[in-house]
């Protein structure tokens, strides 16, 4: 139990207050928490009641932060959790105790992102593979590769893959864009532009070459 004995705006922070304990700061916290919880001198606050706006305020401040991460471009639930491990420097917390809590804390802010929709891997899924697969003409095999690694459920992959053209159909559409800008080049120098183009696209080398096979008879 403790008397609070002043709460201060913060210099840097307006919308931030210190709160002092018995003459001692004691912690800081968002002026909307410390005014949704009658924080002022006078009043007696026990420890648990400490600990529990301690753990509100980072949990505001965690979600302030994934809020303006989200603001950039849509992610992936993993993407805004290791942004956020990154950004609270999970590694230099010393303690078991503290590195839990804040991992608490993240949990309980991606359950709110998915709740106001703000997070929702099925949504950035279909996101990305519009633009990687559509915009950037990037194969399915790398669009899944690089889901699998952004923490999408193969589940999820899947399902929103399906519902996109097929790969050959993709690999077509690319190359006869592509071989009109390659036409008048010698049969060999347009079949190998035209495969390390699909390559480093990352389509496969079977699909690649029933493909330019195709373009090169057509002439």
């Amino acid at each position: 139990m403790g008397l609070i004995t002043a709460v201060e705006k913060q210099k840097k922070r307006a919308d931030r207050v210190n709160v002092f304990i018995d003459e001692e700061f004691a912690f800081g916290s968002s002026a909307e928490i410390a005014y949704l919880n009658k924080l002022k001198i006078g009043r007696q606050v026990t420890d648990s009641e400490i600990k529990d706006l301690i753990h509100k305020d980072q949990v505001e401040r965690l979600l302030n932060k994934a809020l303006r991460f989200l603001g950039s471009r849509p992610h992936s639930e993993k993407e805004v959790k290791d942004y956020l491990t990154y950004k609270g420097k999970l590694k230099d917390l010393e303690t078991e105790e503290e590195k839990q809590e804040y991992l608490g804390s993240m949990d309980q802010v991606t359950a709110k992102l998915k709740e106001l929709n703000y997070l929702n891997d099925t949504e950035f899924a279909s996101w990305w593979v519009k633009e990687r697969g559509e915009i950037r003409s990037i194969s399915e095999r790398i669009l899944r590769s690089e889901l699998v690694m952004k923490g999408v459920n193969k589940e999820v992959v899947n399902e929103v893959l399906n519902k996109v053209e097929s790969e050959e159909e993709k690999a077509n559409k690319i190359a006869q864009k592509k071989a009109k800008t390659l036409r008048g080049l010698a049969k060999e120098e347009f079949r190998r532009k035209l495969s390390q183009f699909l390559a480093r696209r990352g389509f496969a080398w079977d699909l690649i070459k029933k493909i330019v096979d195709r373009l090169v008879q057509k002439g």
